[in-house]
């Protein structure tokens, strides 16, 4: 019994001593790896840092700002280079107002260079009133498709309007 005791013991003790050599083994084996992708964690970090920094100083010092004022600059220096479109449309609009109508609105949209629609919004005395305006905004060549709404006659007097049209200097 002695004996089997003693065999157990030293089987179980070697068994544990190659339990810790694997182990000892293993993490050896392990810390290579480990230092290596900890080395490529803090080299990332300091890569991330320094493309904040360099973001940081971009816009800080006001490059986005700038392109941003210049493209606004340069839309408005290319709607307004050649034919002022907005004065023409409002003059040829605004001298066939008949005085029994009033106008509280005008409204431009631009599809196109000295291209687009308008809507024209109001008030007129009398229904009359109101399709002779119409009438007068349709004889101008600029205008296209300028009438009265159906919806804006159903009252005899005191009607508020709104005429949708389309324009086009080019065509003057």
């Amino acid at each position: 019994m002695k004996l089997r005791a003693r065999y157990y013991t030293g089987l179980l003790s070697s068994f544990i001593f190659v339990l810790v050599g694997v182990c000892v083994l293993g993490t050896a084996l392990l810390m290579p790896s480990y230092f290596l992708a900890e080395a490529e964690a803090k080299a990332s970090v300091r890569a991330l840092e320094a493309s904040q920094e360099s973001v940081e100083l971009y816009q800080s010092s006001g490059v986005v700002q700038q392109v941003s004022l210049l493209k606004e600059r340069l839309t408005l220096l290319k709607e307004y280079s050649g034919t002022q479109t907005t004065p023409r449309v409002l003059a040829e609009l605004t001298t066939r107002v008949p005085s029994d109508v009033q106008v509280n609105s005008i409204s431009l949209v631009f599809t196109g260079s000295g291209v687009g629609t308008v809507t024209v919004s109001g008030k007129a005395k009398t229904r009359t009133a109101l399709i002779n305006f119409g009438k007068q905004i349709e004889v101008v060549r600029v205008f296209k498709g300028a009438s009265v709404p159906i919806s804006n006659l159903v009252n005899e007097t005191n009607i508020d309007f709104s005429i949708p049209f389309s324009f086009d200097i080019k065509t003057q």
